[in-house]
């Protein structure tokens, strides 16, 4: 794959070369037009689509990276997680979030499972006669991994999208707990819980839930991990 050069106009956004899947729009066009015949591809073609994201990756710019990836939603399959797995370790904060989004799509990937592992290592469940469960939730210590998965860091209600460098101790510290713990809730697939802590997910949904004696409230993290796909 050559590297890449503007046509005239610059990053215009004209996808006027993306009439059809010339590839010379992928070795000669803009950002914008590249990014258009790589969506195209992806969707008549994920394989090929895959290939050449592999050959030109290292080439590619951050704003196309996080294109292509975001791309990869279209006819995702576990083909796609070596790729995946490789650009959440991207530079790139926003390659980074995106190739997250679409991990969750796949329960294969490490990220799912790591969520998986955190979820049933800091809920305890105690099921009660003639009683909803109580479910008793612990504090996750902010570590290099949760960082690396793209959490959201909560601060002042903004999540924090900084490029990669030193993955500093401020980071950690502007973390909710409480937030952590329900996006992690909400990566599980909704079909694992009985699997992790002995309750489906309804019977979650119903359960006395808290954190650090506080009540805690999951319902939307289990409706944000019910609209992935799953059985209830």
């Amino acid at each position: 794959v050559e590297p890449l050069v503007s046509l005239p106009g610059g990053d215009s956004g004209d996808d006027s070369l993306d009439d059809s899947l010339d590839d010379s729009v992928w070795r000669l066009g803009t950002t914008a037009q590249r990014l258009a015949y790589f969506r195209r591809l992806r969707a008549q073609d994920p394989a090929a689509a895959r290939t050449l994201m592999g050959a030109s990756w290292k080439k590619e710019r951050a704003e196309a990276r996080e294109g292509i990836v975001e791309a990869l939603a279209t006819g995702l399959g576990e083909a796609d997680l070596p790729l995946l797995e490789m650009a959440i370790t991207d530079r790139s904060g926003g390659v980074r979030q995106a190739a997250a989004q679409v991990l969750l799509h796949l329960p294969g990937s490490g990220l799912v499972q790591r969520a998986e592992a955190l979820a049933a290592s800091h809920m305890s469940v105690t099921k009660r006669f003639l009683r909803t469960a109580q479910v008793v939730c612990r504090p996750i210590e902010v570590t290099d991994d949760i960082l690396r998965d793209e959490y959201q860091e909560w601060n002042n209600g903004a999540p924090a999208r900084a490029d990669v460098g030193a993955q500093s101790a401020g980071r950690a510290a502007a973390g909710d707990p409480h937030e952590l713990l329900k996006e992690v809730i909400g990566r599980v697939p909704i079909d694992r819980w009985p699997a992790l802590i002995g309750l489906s997910a309804s019977e979650l949904l119903e359960a006395e839930v808290t954190f650090e004696g506080e009540p805690l409230d999951v319902r939307d993290a289990l409706f944000t991990a019910d609209g992935r796909g799953g059985d209830g």
